[in-house]
């Protein structure tokens, strides 16, 4: 991102070399840039930065400014989990609801799995809870809920854990 077009010898983001141009050839040079935050950014592109090829007219090597706009990700977090009743007896269905909110800037739009835990000691890895469900989009500030069903056969104290976008299908703030 810059506020006024490359000078001369002042390298971009990545660059490419071609080798040799026949007169009237073209040549793309594609490369990948990362944002740090949401905003609108200009690009430019600039050819023969070194100045090392003689030219006709070398007031025509930038290109620019392209604006892009960088749309903000969103933030998922599980915010709460309640079970009813909250101390069920054994064999006893158990109303689970887990709720999820997204406290980034920009909407989760590509869909994401709410997954629930009944039981592990520990935060669960890469695995698939006892029950889950699909979001297919949720606002900036909105929240969800994800409800289910579970039983425990027998009497105990039991971790339950939830987890938002275990597939990691939405892309996210860095926390």
């Amino acid at each position: 991102h810059l506020a006024s077009p490359p000078a001369p010898f002042q390298v971009g983001n990545f660059a490419c070399h071609p080798g040799s141009l026949a007169a009237g050839a073209t040549f793309d040079c594609v490369g990948n840039v990362t944002y740090g935050a949401a905003g609108i950014y200009n690009m430019f592109a600039q050819v023969d930065t070194d100045q090392n090829i003689i030219e006709s007219a070398e007031g025509n090597n930038v290109f620019g400014p392209q604006p892009i706009t960088v749309a903000p990700l969103p933030d998922l977090t599980v915010t709460g989990i309640v079970s009813n009743p909250a101390t069920p007896a054994p064999g006893d269905i158990v109303a689970i609801q887990v709720t999820v909110q997204n406290i980034g800037p920009g909407p989760a739009s590509d869909g994401f799995f709410v997954d629930f835990y009944r039981h592990s000691a520990t935060p669960p890895g890469s695995v698939f809870g006892d029950f889950a469900c699909f979001v297919s989009s949720l606002a900036s500030g909105a929240s969800t809920t994800c409800n289910g069903t579970v039983s425990y056969a027998s009497e105990g104290t039991f971790q339950q854990w939830a987890r938002v976008d275990l597939d990691g299908f939405e892309r996210e703030t860095i926390a």
